[in-house]
């Protein structure tokens, strides 16, 4: 059974492809066929995360990168610069090759610079996950970033998955190097998107870092290709002056789909 996939961030490989592929992507089609013969794994490994990354384009209804698109397309990036940059030499102009790489760098220049700067390209920053504003987790006030290294430590301890919104999630992982995919997600942290988000992963408790305490338990639907009505609850588990850790389990009854 493949997962639930959240239809509003549909559009988010666009963004990604923009800022980190677009103007290099007939570059490494070019380096691909030159070092195909002695680069064969790291070309094709490449090839295959953007291909999966590419799965919310092409089959909306599902989602066959684990919701995890995003990060696949870090890890393909790693090898598709090289590959792309290794033809630069193809520009002979020094003054073409260093306009070509501003405009390279343009898109990511107004994704992570300064938050006035954001503004100026608000779409394609709100299409990103996991970056937060100026690519810092910066709190407004200093009690809150007290807090999240706070409840993000407690969270690192309690269990995996761990769900939060993509300020909290950046703390998360101060305190869990390394993660394997889908042990902290970043969505928004409703009881409906909780509740969804376990269903499409077919997790059944996960602990969730939310601003406040969920009234439980609580029915949510969640729709997919099909309509399921599941039923949330959540105890907390620890609280500090801004954020609650809550341990939520999810369950579904089979006369309930449609």
């Amino acid at each position: 059974m493949m997962g639930w996939e959240n239809l509003g961030d549909r559009p988010g490989p666009y963004a990604y492809i923009l800022v980190g592929f677009g103007p290099l992507i007939p570059l490494y089609l070019i380096g691909a066929e030159k070092h195909w013969g002695n680069a064969k794994v790291s070309i094709a490994t490449a090839t295959t995360l953007i291909a999966l990354s590419l799965a919310p384009l092409a089959t909306p209804w599902t989602d066959f990168s684990g919701n995890e698109w995003d990060r696949l397309l870090m890890s393909a990036f790693q090898v598709f610069t090289a590959v792309s940059l290794t033809q630069l030499d193809l520009v002979r102009s020094r003054a073409a090759k260093a306009a070509l790489i501003a405009f390279l760098t343009l898109p990511g220049f107004f994704a992570i610079g300064p938050p006035g700067l954001n503004h100026l390209n608000s779409t394609l920053l709100k299409s990103l996950r996991r970056y937060p504003p100026g690519m810092t987790p910066a709190p407004p006030d200093p009690s809150q970033y007290d807090d999240l290294m706070d409840i993000a430590q407690k969270a690192a301890q309690a269990g995996r998955p761990v769900i939060a919104d993509p300020l909290a999630e950046s703390f998360i992982h101060l305190h869990t190097p390394n993660p394997k995919p889908g042990q902290i997600i970043a969505t928004q942290p409703t009881p409906e998107a909780a509740a969804c988000t376990l269903l499409a992963q077919n997790i059944t408790k996960a602990y969730i870092v939310a601003a406040a305490n969920w009234t439980t338990p609580l029915a949510v639907t969640c729709q997919a290709n099909s309509t399921t009505t599941a039923l949330l609850e959540a105890k907390p588990i620890y609280k500090n002056e801004h954020y609650w850790l809550l341990e939520a389990t999810v369950t579904t009854t089979p006369s309930q789909k449609c």
